[in-house]
């Protein structure tokens, strides 16, 4: 490679592309905190994709985990090794959307990130 770009463009055809990125999701008003906690139970019961990406497992922490405290946080881990991982703000009237993408190159996984953050916001913007 003659430049430090092509360099990691070999780097990411040998190993693959990765992408972390947050979303916040604001509620507001007096039933904001009850529509996040809505949110939290219909991600609990049975998601089995986003998209077109199987979710393979769901790690709960509310119960604690690993030696972790209790904590009202899921993490989907979905096919081809990307996460989702979801949490309500401890500060602020916000549900935090953590993606950690892995693809074969930057375009593909700019477009896992928009189908994750579509479905992700489907859920989020449903009716109860």
């Amino acid at each position: 490679p003659e430049t430090l770009y092509e360099a990691m463009q070999e780097l990411y055809e040998c190993y693959g592309y990765s992408k972390n990125s947050l979303k916040s999701y604001a509620f507001t008003g007096p039933e904001g905190f009850a529509d996040m906690q809505d949110v939290m139970k219909r991600l609990r019961v049975g998601i089995r994709s986003f998209g077109t990406m199987a979710v393979e497992s769901v790690l709960d922490y509310a119960t604690g985990l690993d030696g972790l405290p209790k904590s009202d946080v899921l993490k989907f881990l979905l096919e081809g090794g990307s996460t989702l991982t979801v949490r309500p703000s401890g500060t602020e009237p916000k549900l935090k959307v953590y993606f950690s993408v892995s693809a074969t190159n930057e375009a593909r996984a700019n477009e896992i990130t928009g189908i994750l953050t579509r479905q992700i916001e489907k859920i989020i913007y449903t009716d109860k």
